[in-house]
């Protein structure tokens, strides 16, 4: 996970941690956890992305993922639900881009903890190797609670409290 330093230039990613889904000699691509935008019916977004609509008053929170690609979403889950579209990207979570998930947390057979993100963050080759160099970043290992956090807009305070020393 990388979690922005308190001189981040970028006010896109001023305080946010971001779970790296990919690195790589062409780049970098993660999603921003601890954004949310809004709580949104379930019934609503399934209806938008045409898949058949269970009858649930459920309410999910979209986050914002990043500010590339922002007509895609993503879905981080628990390690309790697999599909054959789902990939593990770190221990007990997994990504899976099939929407017909949602249809399955609607009708309660989905993942027991869940993330779903709209955008991505991404880097060209190097961008990302700059970027920490300059001191915008710091990595620290993933942890499941702080992407399915209850109250996401704390997860940056916690790890910035938990492993940058104070003098």
């Amino acid at each position: 996970m990388l979690v922005a330093m308190s001189r981040m230039p970028d006010p896109r990613f001023r305080e946010s941690v971001i779970l790296i889904l990919d690195h790589g000699e062409e780049g970098a691509l993660g999603l921003i956890v601890n954004r949310p935008l809004s709580e949104v019916p379930l019934t609503e977004l399934l209806s938008e992305l045409e898949i058949a609509t269970p009858a649930t008053d459920l309410q999910v929170r979209l986050h914002f993922g990043g500010p590339v690609g922002m007509n895609r979403l993503f879905l981080l889950h628990s390690g309790d639900f697999s599909s054959e579209s789902s990939e593990t990207v770190a221990p007990g979570v997994q990504l899976t881009m099939d929407p017909e998930a949602l249809g399955l947390i609607g009708r309660g057979e989905g993942p027991a903890e869940y993330l779903l993100a709209v955008g991505y963050s991404g880097w060209a080759a190097g961008q990302l190797e700059a970027e920490m160099r300059q001191g915008s970043w710091m990595d620290v290992q993933m942890r499941p609670e702080w992407i399915f956090a209850d109250d996401p807009s704390k997860t940056w305070r916690t790890i910035f409290d938990k492993h940058v020393t104070r003098f």
